[in-house]
């Protein structure tokens, strides 16, 4: 069971939330439950499914409807936030498992009753009778028509409810069904009303309020009243924005270092390069010159020694002069023969 199950159970179990809320259908038909003639009913009932097993089916809520001791009726409501095309199906299994029950002990019983309140974004546009669900073959068309048994369920939708419905409900549904109203209509205008269970009320408008779970309002500015949902989400949007920017600023800065570190070592190898071919060429240059002019002194100590030889200079006077050894002179000698 979701939160909003367990949120819709807790409001409707107060008998006067749950007149108000029936009283949104009842009227239709000339009718009005007073909360004093409510008794809650076990909103469990059970039933076997495919392998057999006991299976508990789930109502948000029901109430027998009393006049002295007897049973005027069962009603049920079931919220409903979504279009489901097997709502009739459900609402005649829930129906027909209290009939089991009721008549379990007694062979007559008072009519069940189940009201679906509708709270979804879009007007309802699914089945509202078992007829809707039903497709007839052409051949046997016209008698299994005659032969079919229709189910209508009764359907509250809040985008047909209106404000002179809403205003003079005497219980805290006046809260909720406002609540609904300006979540359906655009502008939000509506004030929200003062509302006695603000613990609960305040769960819910965290709930419902929009899909968002932190609307800043106090238990004890639900009590007074005078709220606008407008206002309300407006405070939360600027919030939500603050929070969204701040995330995108980190997400940015986050980002500059990683181009930056990208982009640094991207020019730092670039100029690297162009610092170490620079250095090269330089150092190139410089034992260049200093490998020439080894090289230059090294062939004019070669050309002297060959030119003393040729005039007979003795080996040990050359080696003298060029001061270097016999050997040297000999090695420098050879290179020209």
């Amino acid at each position: 069971m979701g939160e909003g199950d367990i949120l819709q159970r807790q409001i409707l179990k107060n008998p006067a939330i749950f007149a108000d809320a029936c009283g949104l259908k009842l009227r239709e038909f000339g009718l009005k439950v007073d909360p004093d003639d409510l008794e809650i009913a076990y909103p469990f009932s059970s039933t076997l499914d495919e392998n057999g097993k006991n299976r508990e089916l789930i109502g948000d809520m029901r109430m027998y409807w009393k006049s002295e001791d007897a049973v005027i009726a069962l009603l049920g409501i079931e919220s409903q936030s979504y279009v489901d095309r097997t709502m009739v199906a459900r609402i005649m299994r829930y129906d027909a498992e209290r009939y089991l029950e009721l008549l379990k002990d007694n062979p007559f019983c008072g009519p069940v009753i189940t009201i679906v309140l509708y709270i979804g974004k879009t007007p309802w546009n699914g089945p509202k009778m078992l007829r809707d669900n039903i497709r007839f073959s052409n051949e046997e068309e016209k008698g299994l028509r005659r032969m079919f048994s229709n189910y209508k369920i009764h359907i509250v939708d809040f985008h047909d409810v209106t404000l002179t419905e809403i205003k003079p409900m005497p219980s805290d549904f006046r809260f909720y069904a406002t609540l609904h109203y300006n979540l359906l209509h655009p502008k939000r205008t509506v004030a929200l009303p003062a509302v006695k269970d603000t613990s609960l009320a305040k769960r819910y408008l965290n709930f419902y309020g929009d899909g968002r779970k932190t609307i800043n309002i106090s238990e004890e500015q639900l009590a007074h009243g005078g709220y606008k949902m407008n206002e309300l989400l407006s405070d939360y949007i600027a919030y939500e924005q603050g929070v969204a920017l701040d995330k995108k600023y980190k997400q940015g800065v986050k980002q500059g270092i990683k181009q930056g570190i990208k982009q640094g070592v991207e020019q730092g190898i670039k100029q690297g390069i162009k610092q170490g071919i620079k250095q090269g060429v330089e150092q190139g240059v410089k034992q260049g010159v200093e490998q020439g002019v080894k090289q230059g002194a090294e062939q004019e100590r070669q050309a002297t020694a060959l030119r003393m030889a040729s005039r007979g200079v003795a080996i040990e006077d050359i080696a003298d002069f060029l001061r270097v050894d016999q050997a040297t002179v000999e090695t420098l000698l050879k290179q020209n023969s």
